[in-house]
């Protein structure tokens, strides 16, 4: 097991995440479960990634594409919650 340190707020997140996550599933979840969850929820857009690091990439219009599919992922996650 390795440890990581991680700023507050991203601390506070992950605990947020952690409880939906934990009232959908119906059990208790780690974070290692919420990081997981994380890698899988971005491994299913990886060109995002990809474009990011690109030199002259286009920041403003990826990050505003990046909030988007951000969005996309916590109405998915509330629609998961509600059923």
């Amino acid at each position: 097991m390795t440890t990581i340190a991680v700023d507050d707020d991203v601390r506070d997140e992950l605990l947020r995440i952690s409880a939906e996550l934990q009232i959908k599933l119906g059990r208790k979840v780690n974070y290692n479960d919420v990081l997981r969850f994380l890698i899988e929820s971005r491994a299913k857009r990886p060109e995002l990634l990809d474009r990011a690091v690109i030199k002259g990439a286009d920041r403003e219009g990826l990050a505003r594409e990046l909030r988007e599919e951000r969005m996309k992922d916590e109405e998915k996650l509330e629609r998961l919650l509600r059923s």
